[in-house]
């Protein structure tokens, strides 16, 4: 006989679903059965809201649906911040809990782990659709009257020097038309610390990374530009640390789905524009046939220069950076995931990418053990993939060390308070 947890598995197959990541508990007991005696790969993690992150990167990487069960009460709240980032960052997670409440055994007693819907609600916020709606969006595909004055009113401004555009997470889908963008109007490229590779960082239009542990030429500071165009970018403190503000006389046009969230990082002389980037992307390049093309000369993979440490029988941060990029990036295309923290501005700073798709950080929420964690999903896309972290997320997070000797094959370097790490490059790089 079929049960509502053998019908709610099927739905996860017939979806795509293929591997769910989670832990159990008494109130989700039927559904981690029901998983385990179905096609779908089960992984049980340390924490809740590290199954979300390692659920999360899986779908990033594949474009695949994730499932991630939980039990109830903390259960569901530890998962909380794991759900707000895989949100944030576009993952397709279908989250399935073991909800409880007082109406159940209506005592109001408020039993071991018992979770009312009143408080999911509370906490989620906007973070979790409720699996009791239906909705569906219709995405109509073209641009308003107004919106195509604004596209002829950009392109015109692009022809001016000093215009400067700059990229967010929004253009992970619009990569090539970035490109094309810039290199027919010869225009410099900043990017915050998540759109890192969306424009190519060893292409000599790119000026560096904005934000924290920012990159930007000097002479981006020392000289503002006349006019920016944002694209698919709140301008949020880690992404820009607000040089925006520095800025005093530069025009911005900010363009983005919703732009309510900008609005409140950017001046108030701002041109705001609602539109998906790649159509609006595309409005501009037709305003104007391109003439002669600039030819821009082959660059060769980035070079980060090693830094001697201070003391001997330790590492320089900068030198690990060396390797990563030597080994990790240039050499061999490994996906990169950095933690919250040191790890964060280390390779926001150096590294760089030749393409998009390769470097992955959050700074929705900026969780520590996003990465440690993460790191599995990445891993399980048959990819070679680096997390950069701290010593506190390994400590507080630490899925690699439970699938050490299981599932895949971890390479483990530490740097960080002192810790050597020149054996490991010996004996594995």
């Amino acid at each position: 006989m079929q049960t509502y947890a053998d019908a709610i598995v099927q739905s996860l197959s017939s979806v795509g679903c293929d591997k769910a990541f989670g832990i159990s508990g008494g109130n989700i007991y039927h559904i981690w059965k029901a998983l385990h005696h179905s096609d779908i790969a089960v992984y049980h993690c340390r924490h809740q809201s590290g199954a979300v992150f390692a659920a999360a990167e899986y779908s990033i990487q594949t474009g695949k649906v994730a499932a991630v069960f939980v039990t109830s009460g903390p259960g569901i709240t530890n998962a909380i911040t794991g759900l707000r980032c895989a949100r944030a960052d576009g993952a397709r997670i279908i989250f399935i809990a073991g909800l409880t409440g007082e109406e159940i055994d209506r005592t109001g007693r408020r039993a071991v782990q018992e979770t009312t819907p009143k408080d999911v609600k509370a906490l989620t916020g906007p973070t979790v659709d409720s699996a009791l709606s239906y909705y569906e969006i219709i995405r109509v595909p073209s641009l308003s009257a107004e919106t195509l004055a604004v596209c002829r009113e950009v392109a015109g401004k692009l022809k001016i020097m000093g215009f400067v555009l700059w990229i967010g997470y929004g253009c992970r889908s619009a990569s090539l038309l970035v490109k094309q963008l810039a290199e027919r109007y010869d225009l410099p490229v900043l990017a915050t610390p998540r759109a890192k590779g969306i424009f190519p960082e060893n292409h000599l239009l790119y000026f560096g990374t904005t934000g924290l542990g920012a990159s930007v030429r000097p002479t981006i500071r020392a000289d503002p530009p006349k006019g920016v165009l944002l694209l698919g970018s709140k301008a949020a403190e880690l992404s820009s640390m607000f040089i925006q503000e520095e800025w005093v006389d530069t025009d911005f046009y900010c363009v983005d789905l919703e732009t309510s969230e900008v609005k409140r990082n950017m001046p108030k002389r701002s041109t705001f524009i609602e539109a998906e980037i790649s159509l609006f992307l595309r409005a501009v390049l037709e305003v104007e046939r391109p003439g002669d093309r600039i030819a821009y000369p082959f660059i060769p993979d980035a070079i980060i220069q090693p830094v001697l440490a201070a003391s001997e029988g330790q590492i320089h941060p900068v030198t690990v950076m060396s390797v990563v990029q030597d080994v990790a990036i240039n050499r061999n295309g490994c996906l990169i995931i950095a933690d919250a923290g040191n790890s964060f501005c280390w390779t926001a700073h150096y590294l760089k990418f030749p393409k998009p798709g390769l470097y992955r950080s959050n700074l929705d929420s900026y969780p520590m053990g996003h990465a440690v964690c993460g790191v599995v999903g990445m891993g399980l896309t048959d990819k070679h993939a680096v997390a950069i972290v701290g010593d506190g997320a390994m400590l507080m997070q630490s899925e690699i060390l439970r699938y050490w000797h299981e599932l895949l094959d971890v390479r483990d370097v530490q740097s960080q308070r002192g810790r050597s790490c020149e054996k490991h490059f010996r004996k594995r790089w």
